[in-house]
């Protein structure tokens, strides 16, 4: 996932990335999941390789996971909402 990610995204942001997807489908989060291979059902591996595929595109993470977080609750978002900033929050 990092190294489709990092030419993208840098480093950092690839890590916080890929933590974030992994987390938003309930598989446990590890720095070796990068160059392993996590064990996953063939529905969490389709998800995964399409959510790469959009972040790939420049899309941003929250459109591609559909979800963002704003005052500590999850909220549908799509290429039709505005994504909450965490500015507005203070």
């Amino acid at each position: 996932m990092l190294d489709r990610l990092t030419p993208i995204h840098g480093n950092t942001e690839a890590k916080a990335m890929a933590k974030m997807v992994l987390e938003h489908l309930g598989l446990p989060w590890a720095p070796h999941l990068a160059s392993s291979q996590p064990v996953v059902s063939a529905a969490q591996a389709n998800t995964v390789e399409s959510t790469l595929k959009q972040l790939e595109t420049g899309m941003p993470l929250q459109y591609a996971l559909g979800c963002a977080w704003f005052l500590n609750r999850p909220y549908r978002v799509n290429q039709h909402v505005l994504i909450p900033r965490p500015e507005t929050e203070e």
